[in-house]
């Protein structure tokens, strides 16, 4: 199977949000999927924990439908 697309890049990284008086008030973190040049999207999670219900719902997604990475 070869690709039709380029293979996007995945960032995660986390995002603070400051008052209007420069304190910190909370934080996000943000998956974002671009390929090349072009975002393709950004999901933003409001808790840590927030990643390991994404990890376990893309396993389980991969389990239930017997996908194999190509490229491993």
């Amino acid at each position: 199977m070869s690709r039709t697309s380029p293979m996007p890049d995945i960032t995660i990284g986390k995002r603070t949000h400051y008052t209007e008086s420069g304190e910190s008030d909370y934080e996000q973190y943000e998956i974002e999927i671009t390929s090349d040049i072009e975002c393709n999207g950004i999901i933003t999670l409001d808790y840590a924990g927030d990643l390991f219900r994404l990890r376990n719902a893309l396993d389980n997604y991969i389990a239930e439908n017997n996908l194999q990475n190509p490229y491993l």
